[in-house]
């Protein structure tokens, strides 16, 4: 099953490509970045396809990025719920 170790919740995106116009907004709905390697994959993610950006609502960050962040706000218009945790 899709829920067992190695993979992903990207991985419903490879079933089909109709499939991926819809996913993608789930995919990208909430988003929760704990580790610096996350959070400069989504600043990449949203400077090369900045249609993604608009899908975030909510995003929970957990440590501080530098400036990762500030792309990621700057490239994410709809987000409606942020949590910071910079205790780490």
């Amino acid at each position: 099953p899709l829920t067992a170790a190695g993979y992903s919740s990207s991985t419903y995106l490879l079933v089909r490509k109709s499939w991926l116009r819809v996913d993608t907004s789930l995919l990208y709905n909430v988003v929760i970045l704990r580790t610096t390697a996350k959070a400069n994959a989504l600043s990449n993610v949203l400077l090369n396809n900045p249609e993604i950006g608009p899908f975030i609502r909510k995003l929970r960050v957990e440590g501080g990025f530098g400036s990762a962040m500030l792309r990621i706000l700057g490239n994410s218009p709809n987000i409606t719920d942020l949590f910071l945790s910079l205790i780490i």
